[in-house]
């Protein structure tokens, strides 16, 4: 006899004109197959979504916090300007200890206009001389043209890496400032 008839005692389906198709009867199965499936274990299905979903949010939680530490920092000194005329602004990105500025990434800075100044330059590149390496620090000379009275920050948006002794990170879209006064 089939292994699988024997196991659930499988029977013919009787002539009756309906069907003649093999019909399994699990009621009578035999004592070992029973008592398995009286004893089988419920699926952790609730547990598991509550764990994944657990491990899930304590992973989003951790992303911003790793996001937030800056291998760098930014700063550059207030330039004061007359309206028309010209100046410059020096920008310095400052790696975190043990790092430094990555000379051989082709560094590219961009400074959005406001009303009251504009940079003279549309791209800033190490290339073209305006993005410098000094120390550990990188540096950005930035030629800036005065409009019209006013003050406030002047967003430089830059694309550049800093490494480390183990790993470079490629910086693009950063948002860095530089403050502005025209009188």
């Amino acid at each position: 006899m089939n292994p699988q008839r024997r196991a659930f005692n499988v029977q013919d389906a009787v002539d009756t004109g309906r069907s003649t198709q093999t019909m399994p009867r699990l009621v009578n199965a035999t004592p070992k197959l029973n008592v398995y499936l009286a004893n089988a274990p419920r699926p952790l299905r609730g547990t598991m979504r509550k764990l994944i979903l657990t491990l899930c949010l304590s992973l989003m939680a951790a992303i911003p916090a790793v996001a937030a530490d800056k291998q760098y920092t930014a700063s550059a000194p207030t330039v004061t300007l007359k309206p028309g005329a010209n100046g410059t602004a020096v920008l310095t990105v400052k790696p975190m200890a043990g790092m430094h500025f990555n000379k051989e990434f082709p560094a590219k800075f961009t400074v959005e206009a406001t009303a009251f100044a504009k940079s003279a330059k549309d791209a800033l590149t190490a290339k073209a001389g305006d993005v410098k390496v000094t120390g550990n620090d990188g540096v950005v000379t930035i030629p800036l043209q005065g409009l019209a009275a006013g003050s406030g920050p002047l967003t430089v948006t830059g694309n550049f890496s800093v490494c480390s002794a183990e790993q470079c990170y490629m910086l693009r879209g950063e948002k860095l400032t530089v403050q502005v006064a025209v009188k």
